[in-house]
C-alpha cells in the first residue's frame, strides 16, 4: 500500500504543478482580504480534489455517457485557459478598473484554479491510469496529499501578495497570463495531436 501510493503520489505532484497556480492565484486574489484569499484556495483546493477523485471511481463511465474524448477534454481545458489568460494580460497593462464581485472571484477557483490548471486533462488521465495500475484506495490518498499540499502553497501565497503590492501585482498579472496562455496552447496542441493520432493514423 505505501509503495503504491508513493509511486502514485510522485507522477501527480509532476502534473499537477502545485507551485505552478501560486502566481495564478496571487493574481487573481490580489487586493482582496486574506479571509477571501483563503476561501478561493479552500474552494479550489475542495473542487480539485472532488474532480480527481470523481474521475478516479468513475472516470470511464463518465467520459463514457457524455460521448467525451480524452482529447476533447484537452482542447476544451485549452481554450478555458486561453481565455482566462488574455483577460489577465489586460489587468497587468493597466490598472483594475473595477474589483471582480464575490460570484466572480468564487467561480476564479472553480475556473481556471482548481479545472483545468489543478484537475486539468494531464492529472484526469493520470488518474485514470494510475488506478488501472494501483487500484482506487493509494490512488485516492495520492490525490488528497497532492493537493494538500497545494492548498498549503496558496495560502502562504498570501505573503507574497503582501510583499508584490500594486505594481507588483500587475506585472505578476501579466506574467502569470503569459504562462497560462502558453500552457493553454500547450493543451490544445495535445488535444489535437492526440485527436488526429486516433482517428486519422
Amino acid at each position: 500500500m505505501l509503495y503504491a501510493f508513493l509511486a502514485a503520489l510522485v507522477p501527480y505532484i509532476v502534473v499537477v504543478d502545485p507551485i505552478c497556480a501560486a502566481p495564478l492565484y496571487v493574481s487573481i486574489t490580489s487586493g482582496y482580504p486574506s479571509g477571501k484569499r483563503r476561501a478561493v484556495a479552500l474552494d479550489a483546493f475542495l473542487a480539485a480534489t472532488l474532480i480527481l477523485i470523481s474521475f478516479a471511481v468513475f472516470g470511464g463511465v463518465i467520459l463514457d455517457y457524455f460521448g467525451i474524448s480524452l482529447e476533447a477534454l484537452e482542447i476544451g481545458g485549452g481554450i478555458l485557459m486561453l481565455m482566462m489568460s488574455l483577460e489577465m494580460v489586460k489587468e497587468g497593462e493597466k490598472p483594475r478598473g473595477r474589483k471582480r464581485t464575490a460570484e466572480e472571484i468564487g467561480e476564479a477557483a472553480i475556473v481556471p484554479l482548481a479545472i483545468p490548471l489543478l484537475a486539468g486533462p494531464g492529472a484526469i488521465t493520470l488518474t485514470m491510469i494510475m488506478v488501472e495500475k494501483y487500484g482506487l484506495l493509494p490512488v485516492i490518498l495520492a490525490i488528497v496529499a497532492v493537493m494538500l499540499i497545494t492548498l498549503v502553497i496558496l495560502l502562504t501565497a498570501e505573503r507574497t501578495l503582501r510583499l508584490l503590492g500594486v505594481k507588483g501585482a500587475m506585472a505578476l498579472t501579466r506574467v502569470a497570463g503569459l504562462l497560462l496562455a502558453a500552457l493553454a496552447v500547450q493543451y490544445i496542441l495535445e488535444g489535437i495531436t492526440g485527436w488526429y493520432l486516433t482517428h486519422m493514423v
